[in-house]
């Protein structure tokens, strides 16, 4: 993979981190596409590191008043329905990690993904206004499971888990936030989980220039998308992406993209 192909697949991830149109499965097919040699799922998290710190950066504020509330007023509401959230998605990667990575180099199943992810997209045309509900634990737990499905690459996360929160009763706004918030225990856990990849790696020179340079790009460009999709959230329109996740899904499941 060259630099400039990193450049282009961080842009990527970036810009798919906060539309519901799956960033893994963009990275798959891009690299299939541009003949770009992935290296393995150490990149996918390396990029996704890059859309965590634009995540950690736009919602600071909320982080801030959080945590303030933990630990100057002992209130673990919130805090609490995140840790909720995380648990499967923690679980099943820790256990079902080497399981996972083989779907990122299998375009058909990425294809089939995208095709789940328009239709859950599409559902939410038929969800109805009502009165906004609160984020139980119950209703965390829920969105967590949600949140485990984008494992698969195709899956998107934010997608799958504003739908969840929307289905749920949960306000527009208050579904954005919480599928962002809950992404950064899930991200960091990612990074974790493949640091020792991440690290050997990184210990090529050239290897470590295309991820610094993947790192970057999906940084800023995911920072511009996020403030971008905040405020598109607002028109309740989310099924208006269906239709390109469907088609792009037709077009990997049918082995058009191979």
């Amino acid at each position: 993979m060259s630099p400039l192909e990193a450049l282009l697949l961080g842009a990527i991830q970036g810009a798919t981190e906060f539309l519901p149109v799956s960033s893994s499965g963009h990275l798959v097919l891009m690299a299939n596409w541009l003949n770009a040699d992935l290296p393995g799922f150490a990149f996918e998290v390396v990029v996704h590191l890059g859309t965590l710190l634009s995540i950690l950066i736009v919602f600071r504020n909320d982080l801030i008043s959080i945590l303030s509330k933990v630990f100057k007023k002992g209130e673990l509401g919130e805090i609490s329905s995140i840790a909720v959230a995380t648990v499967p998605t923690a679980l099943i990667g820790l256990f079902f990690k080497s399981d996972i990575e083989p779907v990122f180099s299998t375009i058909s199943i990425v294809g089939w993904c995208l095709l789940f992810t328009g239709l859950l997209l599409g559902s939410t045309w038929c969800i109805k206004g009502s009165q906004p509900r609160d984020i139980t634990l119950v209703s965390a737990l829920i969105i967590g499971l949600a949140q485990a499905a984008a494992l698969l690459p195709g899956i998107s996360r934010s997608g799958i888990t504003i739908v969840a929160a929307l289905w749920l009763g949960i306000s527009n706004r208050e579904a954005g936030r919480f599928s962002f918030l809950i992404a950064i225990p899930t991200l960091i856990g990612s990074g974790l989980l493949t640091m020792r990849d991440i690290v050997f790696i990184g210990s090529n020179e050239v290897s470590g220039i295309i991820l610094s340079t993947a790192f970057t790009s999906a940084f800023v460009i995911g920072l511009g998308a996020l403030k971008v999709l905040l405020g598109l959230l607002e028109s309740g329109k989310l099924y208006l992406f269906s239709i390109y996740c469907i088609l792009i899904g037709i077009v990997a499941s049918s082995g058009l993209v191979s």
